[in-house]
């Protein structure tokens, strides 16, 4: 018996652990891709000087 197994030698932690791992690869990465990263660009857009265009940012890089 150690942390992961149970003293049934189950694997019960282990198995949770599992799934949430799926669940956060599942609906993590695109809360982050569609929401974080183009939260952080803004930012940068607002607290920059002088502040780019947005076909600037879109356009030309």
């Amino acid at each position: 018996m150690n942390a992961i197994t149970g003293p049934n030698g189950s694997n019960d932690l282990a198995k949770k652990l599992e799934q949430a791992v799926d669940v956060i690869v599942t609906y993590g990465k695109p809360i982050v891709h569609w929401g974080f990263i183009p939260a952080v660009i803004l930012v940068g857009m607002l607290t920059t000087k002088p502040r780019p265009t947005l076909g600037q940012l879109l356009w030309l890089g």
